[in-house]
């Protein structure tokens, strides 16, 4: 059965789980134990819906986005409107002043502030207040001027985001990962236990047997003892993978945010069946899917405007400043002798002749992109040879379950004839015992190699960047290719 777990948990199938979470719920909420009964049955595709839907780490990182909405939220902030209180009480030359009156701010994108005041003043007690208003207009020349400068806290808060919902998007591969590791490795278990009591049972009938024939004078005593230490060995063997089997289904329980004494009843999926074994493609895959390479090549955008910015503030900062002031009346821009009006254009600077700092931070910045430029390399290699070893260790699963299914079989056979042949008195108990060690091995290599086969398809899917479905704008293909 193909499949691909992106589009497994598109369906919601929640009834039967949901009637075992409301029961376990409802006893832990009141303090009981959870009940024997309180048995999930579960298939792959509705642990995966389970584990992204409930698992603490995905709702932890799924709450820190929040956080990114609000860092962008404060720093557009800083690009609206703003109005504000403007007063001031105090004594100037001896005489008590008071000013009362509003403020108006509005900065721009491309560095242009424009701040509006209107107030009522009063000097000394017996002057009457006046009323004054002032338009003060700023605007950055050469180095801070232009949306490159002044939008960089907006375009870092909007970068930060983008970071952390890939962080969140790759801590959703992970977990479905891991659950899918745990649910192959779960289902092997619970085969293997009922694998061990077969065997147990065979074991206890052959050593019966070989009892039997001992009193008899038909076999010897050692051919007794090596069946009863083999049926000890498979016992011993059951109890081991027993507790492997209910350790495994804590960490299950643990990563679907469970109680950790919740069973489960696992229903067996077929054999997964990788449907991209082409290398080339899959490398191909890999370089457009994988967030990890996208967050690389956005790290080298950041660092690219950082040259850019560090650049451009090696020249002079300069600020154009042109205020009008109006006092007493509202009768704007009246040039006669006895007008109230202020006009003022300024030129002013603050800048360094030695420009060291900056000299400085722009040999920094052309470090940081020189090293991002390299991290994109290394990156691109890392991920080509892990999906070369990826689809390598599939295609030898592949190989090594085809084989452990041809030994099964001719090892069965050969345990069933020497079980017939024992009955019929023509072989000894020590061909049978020998015939089922080497069934036992058998059995236990094709149970790996079954689950081996399907973890390693969906670790290739993982490498490949197809694991889940992620959105588009967190891809690798919204970077141009350097």
């Amino acid at each position: 059965m193909n499949f691909v777990v992106s589009k497994m948990y598109a369906r919601k199938r929640y009834s039967k789980i949901g009637q075992s979470i409301l029961a376990i719920g409802v006893a832990c909420t009141f303090g009981f134990s959870t009940p024997a009964w309180a048995e999930m049955i579960l298939d792959l595709e509705q642990a995966i819906a389970l584990v992204l839907k409930q698992n603490r780490s995905v709702r932890q990182s799924s709450d820190r986005l929040g956080l990114d909405a609000n860092s962008i939220v404060a720093v557009q902030s800083d690009f609206k409107t703003q109005i504000s209180p403007d007063a001031i009480i105090g004594v100037q030359n001896g005489k008590d002043a008071s000013s009362y009156g509003f403020k108006v701010v509005r900065r721009f994108y491309n560095g242009t502030e424009l701040v509006t005041r209107i107030a009522n003043e009063k000097f000394g007690s017996d002057d009457g207040r006046s009323n004054r208003v002032s338009v003060e207009w700023r605007q950055p020349l050469l180095a801070n001027a232009g949306r490159l400068v002044n939008e960089e806290p907006l375009v870092r808060a909007q970068q930060s985001s983008l970071s952390n919902r890939r962080s969140y998007e790759l801590t959703r591969v992970s977990v479905v990962l891991q659950v899918i590791s745990l649910y192959y490795e779960m289902i092997r278990l619970q085969q293997q236990t009922r694998a061990d009591k077969k065997t147990i049972d065979r074991l206890t009938a052959l050593f019966k047997a070989s009892k039997a024939k001992e009193s008899l004078g038909w076999t010897t005593r050692v051919d007794t003892l090596r069946v009863e230490l083999q049926l000890s060995e498979a016992r011993s063997r059951q109890n081991s993978n027993q507790d492997l089997l209910r350790s495994a289904a804590r960490q299950f329980s643990e990563i679907l945010a469970m109680p950790l004494n919740t069973t489960f009843k696992l229903k067996p999926p077929p054999t997964f069946e990788l449907e991209i074994t082409d290398e080339k493609l899959a490398i191909k895959t890999a370089l457009k899917n994988r967030l990890d390479f996208a967050q690389v090549l956005q790290d080298f955008e950041d660092a690219n405007r950082g040259v850019k910015i560090a650049k451009k503030r090696l020249k002079p900062a300069l600020q154009l400043v042109t205020r009008y002031t109006r006092a007493d009346d509202f009768v704007f821009f009246d040039n006669s002798l006895g007008s109230n009006n202020r006009w003022s254009l300024q030129l002013t600077s603050n800048t360094d002749f030695h420009r060291r700092r900056e000299k400085a931070e722009f040999r920094n910045a052309s470090i940081e992109e020189d090293a991002a430029s390299q991290a994109i390399e290394i990156a691109r290699q890392s991920i080509i040879r892990e999906v070369r070893d990826r689809l390598t260790s599939y295609r030898l699963n592949r190989r090594n379950l085809t084989l452990a299914e041809s030994s099964y079989d001719r090892a069965e056979s050969r345990l069933k004839l020497a079980r017939r042949l024992f009955d019929i008195g023509r072989e000894t108990q020590f061909t049978v015992s020998d015939a089922e060690e080497a069934f036992l091995q058998t059995e236990n290599q094709l149970l790996l190699n079954q689950a081996r086969v399907s973890v390693s398809g969906y670790q290739a899917l993982e490498a490949m960047g197809l694991l889940i479905e992620t959105p588009k704008e967190l891809r690798p293909d919204v970077y141009p290719r350097i």
